[in-house]
């Protein structure tokens, strides 16, 4: 009998590997039948992981997925999945890698380099992002080089809607505010 380390290795395996490798014992984990096999089991998991990643990167990165399109966002999301599973079991962490996944996948893949503003898109984002997990009134300064603001709409449900700008020798300060409920230019 396997231990629980073990069971609980070999289903992040075969969670996050891009295929299934059937010889790992994964598939004597789940007992056989007539209308599921193993692998149909196993695929259920697999697609439920894969769905909820995809929808977490959506719902914290909408412009990114706005500017390269859904397909080619769902594409770029299961590489990232492959290459950074998640650490924690809490989705809400998930994507911090994101920006620096982005500055790699412009350098590697050619379709992607006229999207050399996007890293810093979801940088913008991501610490869009981390203001609802801030105490009220807390506020962010980041420095941006490209003019990505102007492509991004902060969702308009949140309480951090506070957005203050100011360019300054080619790059932009933003200014971000939780629980605020308008947005300013400067």
């Amino acid at each position: 009998m396997k231990r629980l380390a073990e069971i609980q290795a070999l289903m992040k395996e075969a969670l996050v590997s891009p295929k299934l490798n059937e010889e790992t014992g994964v598939l004597e984990l789940f007992p056989s039948g007539e209308k599921r096999t193993p692998q149909k089991q196993i695929s259920i998991y697999r697609q439920t992981v894969r769905s909820n990643l995809y929808g977490a990167l959506k719902d914290t990165f909408p412009a990114c997925c706005k500017v390269v399109g859904e397909d080619y966002f769902k594409q770029i999301s299961a590489d990232y999945f492959h290459k950074f599973p998640p650490d924690e079991p809490d989705l809400n962490q998930y994507g911090d890698k994101f920006e620096s996944y982005l500055e790699e996948l412009i350098k590697v893949r050619p379709e992607a380099k006229p999207l050399f503003y996007l890293p810093e898109l979801a940088r913008l984002e991501w610490e869009w992002y981390l203001l609802n997990f801030k105490k009220e009134g807390f506020t962010q300064l980041l420095k941006l080089n490209y003019a990505v603001h102007l492509i991004w709409d902060p969702p308009k449900n949140k309480e951090t809607e506070q957005l203050t700008l100011t360019k300054d020798n080619f790059c932009f300060l933003l200014k971000l505010v939780k629980n605020q409920r308008y947005i300013t230019e400067v």
